[in-house]
């Protein structure tokens, strides 16, 4: 059994002849250039919409093409990281101070 499944995706002309290009001076398919770029950021991606987004609705979903809709959620995602980033530096910067002047035992 097979562990890909065959896409179509609909992308502007200028980023299919970027993936072009970078393939073809790889010398690797657009298929694995996507598939490498993809992997890795796309499960730590969903697990930000996941703690943003509730997707308990069982309501069925209409799709967007719309960019500016895509970039709104980029932003609001990546706004959410931030603070989530801010707020972890805080704690440590927090929590490093505390332990300032602390002997070091092993």
């Amino acid at each position: 059994m097979s562990t890909t499944k065959r896409v179509s995706m609909t992308l502007p002309k200028s980023l299919i002849e970027d993936l072009d290009f970078i393939s073809r001076n790889l010398q690797i398919t657009r298929s694995s250039l996507v598939s490498e770029m993809l992997t890795g950021n796309l499960s730590q991606f969903r697990s930000y919409v996941e703690q943003v987004i509730s997707v308990t609705s069982q309501e069925p979903v209409t799709l967007s093409r719309n960019p500016d809709k895509v970039r709104s959620y980029l932003e609001a995602l990546n706004q959410t990281v931030d603070s989530a980033k801010s707020e972890y530096d805080k704690e440590s910067a927090a929590l490093l101070h505390s332990l300032e002047g602390l002997k070091n035992e092993h």
